[in-house]
């Protein structure tokens, strides 16, 4: 996601890079390379640009990136299978890789590699590449940030040169907030009021009973609708970022695999006499509740919609139904966990 204190930094006539603030290096026009470096989390961000013949291939560069990485740290592996990169005006290849540094820190690395015309030259062609070097820790926190980096910020085409990449403020949907000077004091907060639908309900209520005491001057207590309340639920749910689905998804999968784990340790209770039974029904029960909730979770994460999330709980209620339900929502979560450069396991996500 881009935020309002990215910078636009122009590196060539028809590339330019989105890079958070916290990055610093020798951004600069028509370089063949840039290293900066975030202090905050301790990562690493290379550019690199180089003119080549024609007929150049996405796969054959990236392979090279690979080879430098595996150089550059020893017994650096592939997390995955290269992965297709989309951008604004550009497309090729992404890998995530695993790492070590020489005191032993695992790294994560991000390579993302593709090929671009050379407006200069029809013969020749550009190897472009965008390679980030992030710590485990903070690579698991930010996924798909650092998985998605080059594809949300590296921009090919049309470059302007002033910083019109900044992303503008969003209005809630609940309220409307005028603009104010600065100056103001804080009782002019007092100027918000709410957004009423046309056709809705009024807002307000008479001040009637207790409320009268309030006296005639008083304003009248403002009360959202239901419609307002949905449109805010339908908004938190639709700016919801890739990564926290992800995290939404690798949660719920975890909890269904411990579940169905626990499942066969309970269900042996019932062979054991000297364990009570409504103990053991109490448990089966709790741990019915503990899966539904990580469906409930893993269908957030792939953003189906309340009717499908209905299904899915009330398919987890009932015997092989539920197994049928759960395998086919971890399978599915497998693959997404995978080609975003995770190591998964039966227990889910590998940390």
């Amino acid at each position: 996601m881009l935020g309002p204190t990215d910078i636009t930094h122009i590196l060539a006539a028809d590339i330019a890079l989105v890079a958070p603030f916290g990055f610093k290096g020798a951004f600069s026009k028509d370089v063949s390379s840039v290293v900066a470096t975030e202090a905050q989390s301790g990562s690493v961000l290379t550019y690199l640009c180089k003119s080549v013949a024609k007929n150049a291939n996405a796969g054959q560069w990236l392979q090279s990136l690979i080879a430098g990485m595996q150089k550059r740290y020893p017994g650096a592996a592939l997390s995955a299978e290269p992965q297709p990169a989309l951008g604004a005006g550009w497309s090729g290849l992404v890998q995530i890789m695993r790492a070590n540094t020489g005191s032993g820190k695992p790294l994560r690395l991000v390579l993302t590699a593709m090929v671009l015309p050379e407006p200069h030259d029809p013969g020749k062609q550009r190897y472009v590449a965008v390679m980030l070097e992030v710590p485990e820790q903070e690579f698991d926190q930010r996924l798909m940030h650092y998985r998605r980096f080059a594809e949300l910020r590296l921009r090919v085409g049309t470059v302007e040169s002033k910083p019109s990449d900044r992303a503008e403020p969003k209005l809630s949907l609940l309220t409307k907030l005028d603009l104010l000077p600065m100056d103001d004091t804080p009782a002019d907060i007092a100027h918000v009021q709410p957004i009423a639908d046309a056709q809705s309900a009024p807002l307000t209520r008479a001040s009637t009973g207790a409320n009268a005491k309030l006296g005639s001057g008083s304003a009248p207590r403002v009360l959202p609708n239901k419609q307002a309340l949905k449109a805010i639920r339908d908004q938190s749910e639709a700016e919801q970022s890739d990564e926290d689905r992800l995290v939404l998804a690798a949660k719920g999968q975890r909890a269904v695999s411990f579940s169905l784990l626990l499942t066969f340790v309970v269900n042996s209770f019932y062979k054991v006499p000297d364990i009570p039974i409504l103990l053991t029904i109490v448990l089966s029960i709790a741990l019915l509740f503990y899966a539904t909730h990580g469906t409930l979770r893993m269908a957030s994460g792939f953003g189906l919609k309340k009717s499908a999330k209905l299904m899915l709980m009330l398919a987890s209620s009932v015997p092989l139904l539920n197994l049928v339900c759960w395998l086919v929502l971890s399978r599915n979560t497998t693959r997404l966990l995978r080609e975003a450069g995770y190591e998964v396991g039966f227990f889910g996500v590998r940390t």
